[in-house]
Order: C-alpha cells, then sequence, then structure tokens
C-alpha cells in the first residue's frame, strides 16, 4: 500500500527546485511510493540503504497501459519520465502517477535460524530507509555511490545465562564493503565480550516443516570477534568484502554474555559500497 509521504514532488516543482528527493523509511517489501510529477531522470539517493528499485509508469505502448525499468545504485533512469495525473491505471483507476517499490527483499521481522523463542531477544534493529532522487530539470550528473553509513551501539544489551542471546540486525543491502569493531574497556579482566557476525540473504516465504513459519533465507558465518575487558581492554574487527565474501541483504551479529548492561563496550558497523 502506498507510505504516508511528507514529501511531494509537486510541492518541490512549485518552489521553482530542480530535484526531489523521496527518503523516508520502508516498512515492508509490499510498500508503495509515489511521485506525483515528471521527472528528467532518477538516482538511487545518498543515504539510501535499499540498493534498487522498480519503477513503474503509464504508457500507452506498455502491457496493460503500465511500463517498468530498474533503478540502481550506479545505474540511474536517465530520459523524461511521466505522471499523468489527469489519467488512470487500468483496473485500479488510480491516478497515473510513477510509482517506485523496493527491488530488494525488505523483512523488517526476519529472525535468524539460531534464535531461541521465549529467550533471545533483538536489541537492534534499524530499519532500512529508501532515498531516491527525482531530477526536475536537466541533471549535470550523479553520484555513482552511496555514502557509508555506520551504526553505533553503546552501550551493549547483552544475556542473563547462556544461551539466551541478543542480536543486532542491520540494513546491508548491495554494499561492497563492511567493517565491524568490538571495543571493550571494561575494567574487569573477567569481562570478555564475543559475537558472531552473519551474512543473511532474504528469501521470500516460510518453511512449512519443524520450525514451522522460520525464514527461510541463506546466513553465512562471516567471522567471530572477541574482546577481553581489563587494563586498557582490547578492540577486534572485521573486515568484509563482496570478492571475498559475497554480498547480502543484511548483517546479523549475536552476543552472548553475562553481562546485562555494560556501558564500557561500543558495537560500530561501518557498511560501504567502496572498497
Amino acid at each position: 500500500m502506498p507510505l504516508p509521504q511528507t514529501q511531494q514532488a509537486d510541492l518541490a516543482v512549485q518552489g521553482g527546485q530542480e530535484t526531489f528527493r523521496l527518503f523516508q523509511a520502508i516498512e515492508s517489501l509490499g510498500d508503495i511510493l509515489e511521485i506525483n510529477t515528471s521527472s528528467k531522470a532518477f538516482c538511487v539517493g545518498p543515504q539510501s540503504d535499499i540498493s534498487k528499485y522498480h519503477l513503474s509508469f503509464f504508457d500507452e505502448q506498455g502491457t496493460d497501459r503500465i511500463s517498468a525499468i530498474d533503478l540502481a545504485v550506479g545505474n540511474p533512469v536517465i530520459g523524461r519520465t511521466d505522471a499523468k495525473l489527469a489519467t488512470s491505471y487500468p483496473i485500479s483507476q488510480l491516478p497515473a502517477r510513477i510509482i517506485a517499490t523496493p527491488g530488494d527483499l525488505v523483512d523488517n521481522t526476519f529472525l535468524p535460524s539460531t534464535f531461541v523463542g521465549g529467550t533471545d531477544g533483538v536489541f537492534a534493529r534499524p530499519a532500512p530507509f529508501a532515498d531516491i532522487i527525482a531530477a526536475l530539470a536537466v541533471p549535470s550528473g550523479f553520484a555513482a555511490q552511496r555514502n557509508d553509513r555506520i551504526h553505533s551501539f553503546s552501550p551493549l544489551i547483552g544475556a542473563g545465562t547462556a544461551p539466551v542471546a541478543s542480536y543486532i540486525i542491520v540494513p546491508y543491502y548491495g554494499r561492497s564493503f563492511g567493517h565491524v569493531t568490538l571495543t571493550n574497556r571494561n575494567s574487569s579482566a573477567g569481562q570478555t565480550y564475543a559475537c558472531d557476525v552473519v551474512g543473511v540473504n532474504l528469501s521470500a516465504g516460510a518453511t512449512f516443516s519443524a520450525p514451522a513459519g522460520r525464514s527461510k533465507a541463506g546466513e553465512v558465518a562471516l567471522g567471530s570477534l572477541t574482546a577481553v575487558g581489563g587494563g586498557a581492554g582490547t578492540t577486534d574487527d572485521l573486515i568484509i568484502t563482496a570478492g571475498t565474501h559475497g554480498m547480502f541483504d543484511l548483517l546479523s551479529i549475536r552476543f552472548t554474555q553475562t553481562v546485562l548492561l555494560d556501558e564500557d563496550a561500543t558495537l560500530r558497523i561501518l557498511v560501504s559500497d567502496r572498497i
């Protein structure tokens, strides 16, 4: 269904702007974003977590009078695309706005295969953001990459006793580089933090056999980090590259430890289109 949008392209036109930016959180794969004015070009915005989008628009020569084109990082759509508000799409009879939908699978309810219901928990799950730039005038050029994004978590919420675990799940769609850093400045030498990093490729649908309803997502172990406390403490890190590890939709980080709250520990996750 269409998402409530605070940004409207016609207001940008009325304001004499040369670009219109559609930037907001995505709740599910079925989210629909609407652009209600014609544009000269489109590109994926600098703060987009989603790496690609499907753009649909009214076309007299298209199947059912609708045509579609894919928009992706480094692959802008160049050329005029019209929003025809005086015309309606067949069947739905809705005004023929330009419609954008995520081209990546989005599942903000995903739980890893190692998640134990009733004991484990998700500490943090930043929602993926859509960011689309529409050129209202002929553009001079577009950036080929998205900006780096950094997720920083401190303090860390941990487990009471094993096997209770806490998960941090962040968007990674189409990124070619990741850097996960775990730092422990706890003064107790016996307080050690450890986490496992897993790359996730989402899949449509769920399993029917036990455990019924479990996601069919592919999960690839990328490495483990350990940071021991005491003295100056320690830092451990993991570098993820597309050439070595592959491409993923999400990164899942699993913590197991005995301290519920430690303000002296920090997890930093950098994701980038640059290698």
